[in-house]
């Protein structure tokens, strides 16, 4: 089945019209009729009826629809594992998930690719969620993420770790203590990295077991700021205890966590292309720093 006319079913379905969908896909509108066709012959169905008030979907149109997506998705993925087996030498992609870079040194990824001048490397920020995606899709060959997913479809592989701590401004009521339990955040206003890092999730998982939603009253992408908003006394923020050797820390401290709680680094890939040979290569050299 041709993906590029199931894509033009879909644009037909949605807008009921072959005029308004040959417009927004820039074709004649003889030109999608025509495709249209061609898809309802190799499916032996009709799958619109031609009226004055537009293509009126049939029952098996609809079915298809629902299936498109997934059949869409499915050859999309395919060709990229086809592309990714035929490069597996010369091609490395790789994604690296916000903040890595706090306790990965970007240096790491530059010598490697200094090293292995036969390898066309690219790499990429993302969030923990889309290169775990990205790889399941063939679109990545490798990623630099935050905490172990634990989906055997993966070969994970620790790379660092540092624990997370509680910032707190002084005259908080936290500010003299040794550690912080996260029942205790409880009864108080939170500052945090956004959606797009693992430990917000974290957090927010750990408050809920306690029995509580979290208060987070402000949300950012970059460390620094959760420091300013601190300083300024809107809330206490849970940071990697290694962002706080770049803050000011005058009139902060970093408490411990009363309960473990790691920001881990991985190493990830596909569990079956993990023997390809420049996503072991970036493995081995990894492993020997």
């Amino acid at each position: 089945m041709n993906t590029k006319i199931l894509r033009e079913f879909q644009i037909v379905y949605e807008r009921r019209s072959i005029h308004k969908a040959a417009k927004e896909l820039f074709i004649t509108p003889q030109g999608l009729g025509k495709n249209i066709r061609q898809l309802e012959t190799e499916l032996k169905t009709e799958l619109f009826e031609r009226t004055k008030q537009g293509m009126v979907p049939t029952a098996s149109a609809r079915l298809l629809y629902q299936r498109s997506g997934e059949i869409i998705r499915q050859m999309a993925r395919i060709d990229n594992e086809i592309q990714q087996l035929q490069h597996r030498q010369d091609t490395l992609r790789i994604g690296c998930a916000y903040g890595v870079f706090n306790m990965v040194s970007l240096q790491m990824i530059l010598d490697f690719i200094s090293e292995n001048p036969e390898i066309n490397i690219m790499y990429s920020e993302y969030s923990n969620r889309m290169i775990r995606q990205k790889i399941l899709e063939a679109e990545l060959d490798y990623g630099i993420v935050v905490g172990r997913e634990e989906n055997s479809c993966f070969r994970q592989e620790l790379i660092a770790s540092c624990p997370v701590v509680v910032l707190v401004y002084e005259g908080h009521p936290f500010y003299e203590m040794s550690r912080i339990s996260f029942r205790q955040l409880e009864s108080g206003r939170l500052l945090s990295m956004n959606e797009d890092f693992w430990i917000y999730h974290e957090v927010v998982r750990r408050c809920r077991e306690c029995g509580f939603e979290p208060v987070i009253t402000a949300k950012s992408m970059d460390g620094i700021m959760l420091q300013k908003l601190c300083v300024q006394k809107l809330g206490i923020a849970i940071v990697p205890a290694v962002v706080t050797e770049e803050m000011n820390m005058a009139h902060l401290r970093a408490v411990p966590l009363e309960e473990e709680m790691n920001w881990e680094i991985y190493g990830m890939c596909s569990a079956d292309t993990a023997e390809y040979d420049a996503i072991r290569k970036i493995g081995e050299f990894i492993r020997a720093k």
